[in-house]
C-alpha cells in the first residue's frame, strides 16, 4: 500500500514539474494570434461583400460560393470569441455586435439593392479595420520598435491594402456581369484604384525600411515579394481603368476578373503572414 501511495506522489510530482516548466504563449504571442483572426475575418467579408455583388449583378455562379465565405465568417468569429481575454471589454463588445450585425446582413442581403448591400458590408469592414488599428495602437504601444512597426505594417497598410484591392474586385466584378459601369460605380471605383496605389506605396516603402533596420528578423526575398505584388496590382489596375471604368460595352470575363483581384489579396495577406512569423519568433 505504501508503495503504491509513494508511487502516486512521484506522478504527481512529475506532472507539477512538466507543467511548471511548461512553456507558455506570451501576451504578445496571444495578442497577434487574436490580429489573425480578425484578419481573417475582414479577408471573409471581403470576398463576401465581392461575391454578393457579382451574384446580383448577373453572375448566377457566385451564388454558391457565397455561402463558403460566410461560413468562413462564422469560423473566425467562433475563434475571436474563443481568445476574448486576450483583449478588453470594449472590444469583446465590438467584436459582439459586428457578429450580430454580419449575422443580420447575411440574412437580407439578396432581398436588398445590390449597392447598398456593398456598401453595408463596406461599413462593417472598416469597423473591423478600426478595431484592428486600435489593437495595434493601444496594446502594442509598450512593445519594442519591431514589434510595433510590424504590427502598423499588418494593421495599417496591408490590411487596408487587401480592403481597397476587395472593393475594386467587388464593384468591379459586379460591373463586369452586367457589362457596364454606372456613373456612380465611376466615382466609386476611381477612389478605389487611387487608394489602392497609395497603400500599395506604403506597403513598398515600410517593407524596406523595416527589413534594412532589421535585417537578422525577416527571411530573404521579402522585399521582391512586395515588388512582385506591387507589378501585379499596378496590372490589375489599369486593367480596371481601361476596360472597367467609364465602359458601356464590357467584354471582360466576370469570374476572371474577380479571381485576379482574389489573387492579389490572398499574396498580400501571403506578406501579413510573413511579419506575423517574424513576430511569433
Amino acid at each position: 500500500m505504501s508503495k503504491l501511495l509513494l508511487l502516486t506522489v512521484v506522478f504527481i510530482l512529475n506532472v507539477s514539474a512538466f507543467s511548471l516548466f511548461e512553456e507558455k504563449p506570451s501576451p504578445t504571442h496571444e495578442r497577434i494570434v487574436y490580429l489573425d483572426s480578425l484578419k481573417d475575418l475582414i479577408v471573409a467579408t471581403q470576398k463576401t461583400r465581392g461575391l454578393t455583388n457579382n451574384f446580383m449583378n448577373g453572375n448566377v455562379v457566385a451564388q454558391l460560393l457565397i455561402y463558403n465565405e460566410r461560413s468562413e465568417m462564422k469560423k473566425a468569429l467562433a475563434r475571436l470569441k474563443s481568445q476574448k481575454l486576450v483583449v478588453d471589454a470594449t472590444t469583446q463588445q465590438e467584436i459582439a455586435i459586428l457578429q450580430k450585425e454580419l449575422k443580420h446582413l447575411n440574412k437580407k442581403a439578396f432581398k436588398q439593392q445590390s449597392a447598398e448591400v456593398f456598401q453595408n458590408y463596406t461599413k462593417l469592414i472598416q469597423k473591423m479595420l478600426t478595431v484592428g488599428d486600435t489593437i495595434s495602437q493601444t496594446t502594442f504601444s509598450q512593445s519594442d520598435t519591431l514589434t510595433q512597426k510590424s504590427v502598423q505594417l499588418m494593421m495599417g497598410t496591408i490590411l487596408p491594402l487587401t480592403e481597397e484591392i476587395g472593393k475594386t474586385r467587388g464593384m468591379g466584378s459586379g460591373i463586369v456581369a452586367r457589362g457596364n459601369a454606372l456613373k456612380e460605380e465611376n466615382i466609386y471605383m476611381k477612389n478605389y484604384v487611387a487608394r489602392a496605389e497609395y497603400f500599395m506605396q506604403q506597403l513598398l516603402n515600410e517593407t524596406q525600411t523595416i527589413t534594412q533596420n532589421q535585417p537578422n528578423y525577416y527571411p530573404a526575398g521579402v522585399m521582391a515579394k512586395v515588388q512582385q505584388l506591387n507589378t501585379k496590382v499596378e496590372a490589375y489596375l489599369t486593367l480596371t481603368q481601361s476596360k472597367v471604368i467609364n465602359q458601356k460595352e464590357i467584354e471582360l470575363d466576370t469570374n476572371k476578373y474577380f479571381d485576379q483581384g482574389t489573387a492579389l489579396i490572398s499574396s498580400a495577406v501571403a506578406i501579413y503572414t510573413i511579419n506575423k512569423d517574424t513576430l511569433s519568433k
